[in-house]
């Protein structure tokens, strides 16, 4: 279950947020995935979604700075997108540009 269901819609899409600490990368973990697709079977093979960052972090921000793990003062050090095959066999092909400004 994600921690936080519709918390914000940004390039035509509502997001959920799944979050959690990822003590293997030494971490704590925040997910934004489009709402109601965790676990579905039959989601597009193909698409494209173009996002501004900045609502997400202005959300983190908002609602994540007073449990001490998110802060504007923090560096954004990764970003990460794509997909996760979890069931049978599968493959997917990511291609992305980041642009910061």
């Amino acid at each position: 279950m994600p921690s936080a269901s519709n918390v914000l819609t940004a390039g035509g899409y509502t997001f959920d947020l799944w979050e959690g600490d990822n003590s293997a990368a030494g971490y704590y973990v925040y997910t934004f995935i489009p709402h109601g697709t965790a676990g579905q079977p039959n989601l597009p093979t193909s698409g494209k979604l173009n996002v501004d960052v900045k609502p997400f972090l202005n959300w983190l921000q908002a609602n994540r700075s007073k449990d001490g793990r998110y802060s504007n003062a923090l560096y954004l050090q990764v970003v990460e997108a794509g997909f996760e095959v979890v069931r049978g066999n599968g493959w997917a092909k990511v291609s992305a540009a980041i642009d910061a400004h």
